[in-house]
């Protein structure tokens, strides 16, 4: 999925502001996909250069520009939506470490597990901040999000869980 799709999703919402984008993109979903804010204010350029946003001077806000999605960007949206051939990609770098973690000693091989475990404590952490100030932050938040939030917990849950299994076994090895 390219950028677009987010930031159509989200201008489907609410019209909103560059800066609003990207607090939305950061602030509800980093833990499943990938933000390039370099790539925000062109993806932004192009998207209305196809005619599925439009610019809006956001008059007595410092001149910030408004982005609405437009009928064209709906349709494209929705047909995205529609699509049902998604793929999963996973790019966990500690894990990729582990993987290859041979010529590692035994205490930095567990010090490396301890660290994946307090990243994925932080992730569980910025979640549940998320969700705690939703309002403060004009995160939107409806049943998809919910289902996204309620699924990223329950993830990061048994991964901690397992983590400090493995970090267990290792440290009686």
């Amino acid at each position: 999925m390219s950028q677009k799709y987010a930031i159509l999703g989200l201008l489907n919402i609410s019209p909103m502001t560059g800066y609003m984008i990207k607090k939305n993109l950061e602030l509800s979903m980093k833990k499943f996909w990938p933000i390039s804010y370099g790539g925000l204010y062109p993806t932004l350029h192009k998207l209305s250069n196809e005619q599925m946003v439009q610019v809006e001077d956001n008059d007595g806000n410092r001149g910030q520009l408004l982005y609405h999605i437009t009928p064209q960007g709906k349709r494209v949206f929705h047909e995205w939506m529609k699509n049902k051939n998604c793929t999963i990609q996973n790019k966990d770098e500690y894990i990729l470490k582990l993987f290859l973690s041979k010529d590692l000693k035994k205490q930095e091989r567990i010090d490396l597990l301890r660290n994946y475990l307090l990243q994925k404590k932080q992730m569980y952490h910025d979640i549940q901040s998320i969700l705690d100030k939703q309002k403060q932050e004009q995160l939107y938040y409806d049943k998809g999000m919910e289902i996204v939030s309620k699924y990223s917990l329950l993830t990061l849950e048994s991964e901690i869980n397992i983590l400090n299994t493995i970090i267990e076994e290792e440290n009686h090895d």
